[in-house]
Protein backbone atom coordinates (compact mmCIF):
# COMPACT_ATOMS: atom_id res chain seq x y z
CA UNK A 1 0.00 0.00 0.00
CA UNK A 2 1.37 3.61 -1.30
CA UNK A 3 2.06 5.44 1.88
CA UNK A 4 1.18 9.14 1.45
CA UNK A 5 3.81 12.28 1.69
CA UNK A 6 2.74 15.17 3.83
CA UNK A 7 2.48 17.03 0.22
CA UNK A 8 0.04 14.64 -0.32
CA UNK A 9 -1.63 14.60 3.08
CA UNK A 10 -1.59 18.68 2.42
CA UNK A 11 -3.14 18.41 -1.14
CA UNK A 12 -5.68 16.16 -0.24
CA UNK A 13 -7.18 18.46 2.68
CA UNK A 14 -6.89 21.73 0.30
CA UNK A 15 -8.59 19.95 -2.58
CA UNK A 16 -11.30 18.68 0.25
CA UNK A 17 -12.14 22.16 1.03
CA UNK A 18 -12.41 23.17 -2.59
CA UNK A 19 -14.65 20.78 -3.31
CA UNK A 20 -16.70 21.41 -0.38
CA UNK A 21 -16.68 25.41 -0.73
CA UNK A 22 -15.33 26.18 2.04
CA UNK A 23 -12.91 27.91 0.26
CA UNK A 24 -14.52 30.46 -2.03
CA UNK A 25 -13.03 31.81 -4.94
CA UNK A 26 -10.77 35.17 -4.32
CA UNK A 27 -10.35 33.81 -0.77
CA UNK A 28 -6.71 33.49 0.94
CA UNK A 29 -4.73 30.64 1.79
CA UNK A 30 -2.48 31.17 4.52
CA UNK A 31 0.59 28.76 4.50
CA UNK A 32 1.04 29.02 8.42
CA UNK A 33 -2.66 28.32 8.91
CA UNK A 34 -2.77 25.17 7.10
CA UNK A 35 0.71 23.62 8.65
CA UNK A 36 -0.96 24.60 11.94
CA UNK A 37 -3.90 22.64 11.29
CA UNK A 38 -2.18 19.68 9.62
CA UNK A 39 0.37 19.96 12.48
CA UNK A 40 3.16 19.91 10.00
CA UNK A 41 5.75 22.29 8.77
CA UNK A 42 5.34 24.97 5.78
CA UNK A 43 7.53 23.17 3.40
CA UNK A 44 4.99 20.43 2.36
CA UNK A 45 1.83 22.54 2.61
CA UNK A 46 3.82 24.88 -0.25
CA UNK A 47 4.54 21.79 -2.08
CA UNK A 48 0.77 21.28 -2.44
CA UNK A 49 -0.19 24.68 -3.26
CA UNK A 50 2.17 24.91 -6.22
CA UNK A 51 0.76 21.67 -7.17
CA UNK A 52 -3.07 22.93 -7.15
CA UNK A 53 -1.27 26.22 -8.59
CA UNK A 54 -0.54 24.25 -11.21
CA UNK A 55 -3.71 22.67 -11.53
CA UNK A 56 -5.23 26.04 -11.85
CA UNK A 57 -6.92 25.74 -8.68
CA UNK A 58 -5.04 28.82 -6.71
CA UNK A 59 -3.16 31.25 -7.86
CA UNK A 60 -0.09 33.40 -6.13
CA UNK A 61 -1.40 35.96 -3.70
CA UNK A 62 -0.20 39.14 -3.50
CA UNK A 63 2.52 40.22 -0.34
CA UNK A 64 3.50 37.25 2.04
CA UNK A 65 -0.26 35.72 3.16
CA UNK A 66 0.37 32.80 0.78
CA UNK A 67 -1.98 31.56 -1.94
CA UNK A 68 -5.56 32.62 -2.97
CA UNK A 69 -8.70 30.27 -4.53
CA UNK A 70 -8.62 30.79 -8.48
CA UNK A 71 -11.15 32.81 -9.48
CA UNK A 72 -12.82 32.69 -12.61
CA UNK A 73 -14.22 35.23 -15.33
CA UNK A 74 -17.51 35.00 -17.01
CA UNK A 75 -15.37 34.07 -19.79
CA UNK A 76 -13.21 31.65 -18.22
CA UNK A 77 -16.31 29.70 -16.98
CA UNK A 78 -18.03 29.79 -20.28
CA UNK A 79 -14.34 28.37 -21.21
CA UNK A 80 -14.46 25.57 -18.46
CA UNK A 81 -17.85 24.43 -19.03
CA UNK A 82 -16.89 23.96 -22.99
CA UNK A 83 -14.17 21.89 -22.06
CA UNK A 84 -16.22 19.73 -19.77
CA UNK A 85 -18.58 19.53 -22.66
CA UNK A 86 -15.88 18.10 -24.76
CA UNK A 87 -13.93 15.83 -22.61
CA UNK A 88 -17.78 14.04 -21.51
CA UNK A 89 -18.62 14.14 -25.37
CA UNK A 90 -14.68 12.32 -26.05
CA UNK A 91 -15.00 9.83 -22.98
CA UNK A 92 -18.75 8.46 -23.96
CA UNK A 93 -17.43 8.12 -27.95
CA UNK A 94 -14.18 6.54 -27.23
CA UNK A 95 -16.74 4.07 -25.08
CA UNK A 96 -19.76 3.43 -26.81
CA UNK A 97 -20.79 0.15 -25.56
CA UNK A 98 -20.46 1.67 -21.81
CA UNK A 99 -23.63 0.58 -20.03
CA UNK A 100 -24.43 3.48 -17.98
CA UNK A 101 -25.50 2.87 -14.42
CA UNK A 102 -27.08 6.20 -13.30
CA UNK A 103 -28.72 5.55 -9.89
CA UNK A 104 -28.98 9.01 -8.49
CA UNK A 105 -32.76 10.09 -6.82
CA UNK A 106 -35.18 11.50 -9.11
CA UNK A 107 -34.81 14.76 -6.75
CA UNK A 108 -31.89 15.65 -5.43
CA UNK A 109 -32.79 17.06 -1.57
CA UNK A 110 -29.95 19.53 -1.35
CA UNK A 111 -27.56 21.42 -3.43
CA UNK A 112 -24.78 19.10 -2.25
CA UNK A 113 -26.81 16.21 -3.43
CA UNK A 114 -27.03 17.59 -6.72
CA UNK A 115 -23.12 18.68 -6.91
CA UNK A 116 -22.09 14.97 -5.62
CA UNK A 117 -24.31 13.83 -7.98
CA UNK A 118 -22.98 15.37 -11.41
CA UNK A 119 -19.73 14.79 -10.09
CA UNK A 120 -20.84 11.06 -9.25
CA UNK A 121 -21.65 11.22 -12.85
CA UNK A 122 -19.04 12.24 -14.71
CA UNK A 123 -16.35 10.54 -12.81
CA UNK A 124 -17.07 6.52 -13.96
CA UNK A 125 -17.53 7.86 -17.26
CA UNK A 126 -13.65 9.28 -17.54
CA UNK A 127 -12.46 6.70 -16.07
CA UNK A 128 -13.89 4.23 -18.18
CA UNK A 129 -12.26 5.87 -21.20
CA UNK A 130 -9.43 4.72 -19.67
CA UNK A 131 -7.20 8.20 -21.35
CA UNK A 132 -5.18 9.24 -18.53
CA UNK A 133 -4.86 12.89 -20.44
CA UNK A 134 -8.48 12.95 -20.23
CA UNK A 135 -8.77 12.04 -16.15
CA UNK A 136 -5.91 14.52 -15.17
CA UNK A 137 -7.75 17.04 -17.35
CA UNK A 138 -11.06 16.69 -15.61
CA UNK A 139 -9.64 16.00 -11.99
CA UNK A 140 -8.32 19.60 -12.42
CA UNK A 141 -11.19 21.23 -13.73
CA UNK A 142 -13.31 19.86 -11.29
CA UNK A 143 -11.40 21.43 -8.93
CA UNK A 144 -11.75 24.65 -9.94
CA UNK A 145 -15.35 24.48 -10.92
CA UNK A 146 -16.77 23.08 -7.35
CA UNK A 147 -17.57 26.28 -5.98
CA UNK A 148 -19.72 27.60 -8.91
CA UNK A 149 -21.18 24.34 -9.61
CA UNK A 150 -23.13 25.32 -5.67
CA UNK A 151 -23.16 28.83 -7.00
CA UNK A 152 -25.52 27.58 -10.01
CA UNK A 153 -27.91 25.56 -8.00
CA UNK A 154 -28.47 29.07 -6.57
CA UNK A 155 -28.89 31.48 -10.15
CA UNK A 156 -30.49 28.67 -12.19
CA UNK A 157 -34.01 28.51 -10.10
CA UNK A 158 -34.94 24.86 -12.29
CA UNK A 159 -32.05 23.05 -11.36
CA UNK A 160 -34.10 19.90 -10.22
CA UNK A 161 -35.58 19.79 -13.38
CA UNK A 162 -32.20 19.98 -14.78
CA UNK A 163 -31.13 16.98 -13.01
CA UNK A 164 -34.19 14.91 -13.96
CA UNK A 165 -33.54 15.90 -17.58
CA UNK A 166 -30.08 14.56 -17.18
CA UNK A 167 -31.04 11.68 -15.59
CA UNK A 168 -33.96 10.94 -18.32
CA UNK A 169 -31.23 11.10 -20.65
CA UNK A 170 -28.89 9.03 -19.77
CA UNK A 171 -31.01 6.18 -19.38
CA UNK A 172 -32.59 6.43 -22.25
CA UNK A 173 -29.10 6.02 -24.10
CA UNK A 174 -28.45 9.72 -25.51
CA UNK A 175 -26.12 11.37 -22.21
CA UNK A 176 -23.97 13.51 -24.46
CA UNK A 177 -26.78 14.95 -25.85
CA UNK A 178 -28.31 15.19 -22.40
CA UNK A 179 -24.85 16.58 -21.02
CA UNK A 180 -24.48 19.24 -23.64
CA UNK A 181 -28.10 20.63 -22.73
CA UNK A 182 -27.04 20.38 -19.47
CA UNK A 183 -24.18 22.89 -19.96
CA UNK A 184 -25.80 25.03 -22.47
CA UNK A 185 -28.16 26.43 -19.56
CA UNK A 186 -25.16 26.88 -17.41
CA UNK A 187 -22.94 28.56 -19.91
CA UNK A 188 -26.13 30.60 -20.56
CA UNK A 189 -26.05 31.89 -17.46
CA UNK A 190 -22.40 32.03 -16.48
CA UNK A 191 -22.36 35.75 -15.60
CA UNK A 192 -24.89 35.61 -12.88
CA UNK A 193 -23.11 32.58 -11.79
CA UNK A 194 -19.62 34.64 -11.51
CA UNK A 195 -21.83 37.61 -10.09
CA UNK A 196 -23.30 35.41 -7.38
CA UNK A 197 -19.95 34.27 -6.05
CA UNK A 198 -18.64 37.29 -6.26
CA UNK A 199 -21.36 39.11 -4.28
CA UNK A 200 -20.64 37.84 -0.67
CA UNK A 201 -16.31 37.98 -1.57
CA UNK A 202 -13.72 40.05 -2.65
CA UNK A 203 -12.09 37.95 -4.97
CA UNK A 204 -8.05 38.29 -6.38
CA UNK A 205 -9.31 38.01 -10.10
CA UNK A 206 -7.07 36.22 -12.33
CA UNK A 207 -6.33 34.90 -15.94
CA UNK A 208 -5.66 31.34 -15.78
CA UNK A 209 -5.26 29.77 -19.14
CA UNK A 210 -6.20 26.17 -19.80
Amino acid sequence: MDILSKADIAYAHIASELRAGTRPPGGTIVVKDVAKTLKMTETPVREALERLKGQGAVIAADGRRGFAVSNLLSSDLVDYLGLVDFMMASALAGNCRLKILYSMEEDAGTIEDAVGAIEGLIEPIVNAAQSLLIAETMARTNLVLAPYRRAEMQVLNGWRSDIRLLRQGFNDGDPSTAFKEYTARRTRHSSEIVEMLNRSHRPITNRFQI
